[in-house]
């Protein structure tokens, strides 16, 4: 699956969950993160990753218990 703008996946990192044609389908928290498999786990209300062809990297982290957000500096 592709990943923009790049492959820089940090825990509570929101994401967006994109078709083929670069629509948001969902939104999700990054809650967890296993780097040698290739694989991140993901708070999101989207029950299925049929039509999801892209994941795009937010510049927020959100806590996954309160929502709050907070820029990600850098």
């Amino acid at each position: 699956m592709a990943v923009f703008p790049y492959p820089a996946f940090a825990m509570n990192r929101l994401v967006a969950l994109e078709d083929n044609d670069g629509f948001t389908l969902g939104l999700g928290i990054v809650i967890s993160i296993d780097r040698p498999a290739r694989r991140i786990h993901l708070l999101t209300r989207v029950h299925s990753l049929a039509g999801v062809n892209a994941v795009r990297l937010g510049d927020v982290l959100v806590n996954p218990n309160t929502f709050q957000d907070e820029r990600i500096v850098g």
